[in-house]
């Protein structure tokens, strides 16, 4: 079953369970409901990290979804063995 959310200033805000439409309350709104209201269909992807980075999660929209979208920042905690470093800078990543 899908989700559906709306983005609000850069949050992400779910579809409630409970709506009101036209002075009714409709309980588990069908999708054109939710859509109707200005959800949109809600997308979710696991990130792909790198070693030594973490992920940080964004949101961008289409005209009828909200996808993930992940980015990856370096840990400055994580630590390399002498010869991970070594490859590395001798070699790059691939």
């Amino acid at each position: 079953m899908a989700k559906y959310a709306k983005l609000n200033n850069g949050k992400l805000e779910f579809s409630p369970s409970i709506i009101k439409i036209n002075d009714s309350i409709v309980i588990n709104p069908t999708p054109e409901q939710l859509i109707e209201l200005g959800f949109k269909e809600y997308v979710t992807s696991l990130p792909d990290t790198p070693q030594g980075y973490y992920p940080v999660l964004s949101y961008t929209e289409t005209d009828t979804q909200i996808l993930q979208v992940w980015s990856y920042v370096e840990d400055p905690i994580y630590e390399q063995s002498g010869a991970e470093y070594l490859y590395e800078k001798l070699f790059g990543t691939n």
